[in-house]
């Protein structure tokens, strides 16, 4: 689920293109995680996230249903 996560957000997105900070640090630390270990641990992106608010956010991504064709309103 977390390759099918990242990846719709990567072939759809933008970094720049994410309105909202938790999001866009979201997409960057899933990238760097992704590239580093080869995949994302929910878990794991959520440490980087210290206020009950963001950690919320950043589940919010990974519990999301992502469309096949656009994701751009959900997560701006």
């Amino acid at each position: 689920a977390n390759l099918t996560v990242y990846e719709a957000l990567k072939k759809c997105m933008q970094p720049e293109e994410f309105t909202n900070e938790t999001y866009r640090r979201a997409f960057y630390l899933m990238q760097e995680l992704w590239e580093k270990n080869g995949r994302v641990f929910e878990a794991e992106l959520i440490s980087y996230f210290h206020t009950v608010e963001e950690q919320a956010l950043a589940t919010d991504i990974f519990a999301a249903q992502i469309p096949k064709e656009n994701t751009a309103g959900r997560f701006r």
